[in-house]
C-alpha cells in the first residue's frame, strides 16, 4: 500500500534542508509505477538510473533524457549505446577501462570520476561500496596522477561522484567523503578537467537527515570552487512510502513456541531483510491496534504472545522473524500490516519456488481505507 502522502512530505523536507541539492531518485530502491509518477509530478522529477532498463521504466513515462543520471560506473557496451541513443549525458565511471570504452562509444557523455570512500562504522551499515566501487584516492598525490593520467589520454571529466555506502539510519561518511571530493575538485582543474558537477550519491537515512550530515554536505553550498550539486536519495523517499498487508496461511506450536507461515518471504518483499539491514526480531511494539472487517474504528490488542513469523517458500532459512510479539487471538486469513516497507522490497523480488507476492498496490492519501474483505482483521504497525 502506497501513501502519497509520505513521498511528498520528504520531497518537501528535502528542499526544506538542502535546498541547493537536486535529489535524483534512485529507482532500485521501489519502481513501482505511482510512486514514479509522485516524483515525475513533483518538484525535481529527476532520475539515478542504473541500468538500461531503469532508463526504458522512466522515458516510457515522458521524462527527458536530461533529467537521468546514468549513475553505475560499470556498463555493457550495448547499453552505453542505448543510453547514447535516448540522449542520456551524464554517467560515471572508475576505472580506466570504463572511460575508453565510453569514450569509444559516447564521447559526448560527460563522466563523473567515481572515487571511493572507506565507510566509517562498517559494521552498521547494510551495505558498503568501497571494496567494490570507486578509485582508490589513497592521497593527494594519487589525485595528482590520476587526472594527469586522464588528460594525457585527452579524456575531459565533469565532475566528481561519491556513494557513502547504504544504511537504514543513513551513512555518517560525509564529512570526509566532501572533503576528498573537493580536493579532487581543484585538483581535476589543474590538468583541465571541467568539475563542474558533484554528485554526492545515496546514504540517506529513512528518517531524517542527520545533522553530522547536513553540515558536512552544507560545505557543498556556496562553495567558491562553484559547481552543481546532486545526489541519488534512495530509501530516503520510498522506505517510509508503503506499507505491506500479507495474509496468515496457517498456524501452530512447533517446539512449544506459537508460529505463524505468511503468503510472503524473504525471497518476495522481506528480501530487505537480507540486502537492507532490517530486521524484527525481539521487536515487542510493531503491532499496536486492530482493525476488524465490521468495524469503523482501531481497537488496542489486548492479549499478546512471542511468536514466530515463517516465509511461504520451501527454504528452511526462510524465517522474518524468529522471535517477535504479535496478536495471540491471530488466525488462518488475517492480514498483517507493517509499515517502513517501501525500501529494497518490491525491486528484489524473485519467484523462487514459483512462488509470487505483492501483486496489487494500492494508492492513498494516509487514512488507510478498508476494503470489503472477509478477512477478518488487520494488524497495524506504528508509524515512527
Amino acid at each position: 500500500m502506497y501513501n502519497t502522502n509520505e513521498l511528498k512530505n520528504k520531497i518537501n523536507q528535502w528542499k526544506l534542508t538542502l535546498p541547493w541539492i537536486t535529489p535524483y531518485y534512485a529507482i532500485k530502491s521501489n519502481p513501482i509505477e505511482p510512486l514514479l509518477q509522485d516524483i515525475i509530478n513533483g518538484p525535481y522529477g529527476t532520475f539515478d538510473c542504473a541500468s538500461k532498463g531503469e532508463i526504458q521504466m522512466v522515458i516510457k513515462y515522458g521524462v527527458p533524457a536530461s533529467k537521468l543520471v546514468y549513475s553505475n560506473p560499470v556498463k555493457e557496451e550495448k547499453d552505453i549505446y542505448f543510453a547514447k541513443n535516448k540522449g542520456v549525458l551524464i554517467t560515471s565511471a572508475d576505472s580506466i577501462e570504463e572511460l575508453i570504452k565510453i569514450q569509444k562509444i559516447a564521447p559526448q557523455m560527460k563522466i563523473l570520476w567515481r572515487i571511493s570512500i572507506v565507510e566509517e562504522n562498517p559494521e552498521q551499515m547494510a551495505t558498503l561500496f568501497s571494496g567494490k566501487f570507486g578509485d582508490d584516492m589513497l592521497n593527494i598525490d594519487a589525485a595528482h596522477k590520476r587526472f594527469k593520467q586522464i588528460q594525457k589520454m585527452k579524456i575531459q571529466l565533469h565532475g566528481i561522484h561519491f556513494h557513502c555506502g547504504s544504511a537504514v539510519q543513513g551513512s555518517s561518511s560525509f564529512g570526509k567523503a566532501i572533503d576528498l571530493a573537493q580536493d579532487c575538485m581543484r585538483i581535476g582543474r589543474l590538468y583541465g578537467h571541467k568539475m563542474e558537477l558533484l554528485d554526492v550519491g545515496g546514504g540517506f537515512p529513512t528518517g531524517s537527515i542527520h545533522e553530522n550530515a547536513i553540515n558536512a554536505l552544507k560545505k557543498t553550498q556556496n562553495d567558491p570552487l562553484g559547481y552543481e550539486v546532486i545526489a541519488e536519495p534512495g530509501r530516503y523517499f520510498s522506505a517510509n512510502s508503503c506499507s505491506l498487508l500479507f495474509r496468515i496461511l496457517t498456524k501452530r506450536i512447533k517446539h512449544g513456541r506459537l508460529c505463524y507461515h505468511v503468503n510472503e518471504s524473504l525471497y518476495h518483499s522481506f528480501n530487505c531483510l537480507l540486502m537492507d539491514g532490517i530486521s524484527f526480531e525481539n521487536q515487542k511494539d510493531q503491532f499496536y491496534s486492530v482493525l476488524n472487517s465490521n468495524e469503523s474504528q482501531n481497537s488496542q490488542i489486548s492479549n499478546q504472545s512471542d511468536a514466530s513469523i515463517f516465509g511461504m517458500t520451501c527454504d528452511g532459512a526462510d524465517v522474518i522473524a524468529k522471535n517477535i510479539t504479535v496478536p495471540t487471538d491471530m488466525h488462518v486469513g488475517d492480514w498483517l500490516c507493517m509499515q517502513g516497507m517501501g525500501s529494497y522490497t518490491v525491486g528484489p523480488k524473485s519467484i523462487f519456488n514459483g512462488m509470487k507476492s505483492t501483486t496489487r498496490v494500492y494508492q492513498w492519501s494516509g487514512l488507510l481505507e478498508q476494503q470489503n474483505q472477509s478477512s477478518s482483521s488487520i494488524a497495524i504497525k506504528q508509524i515512527f
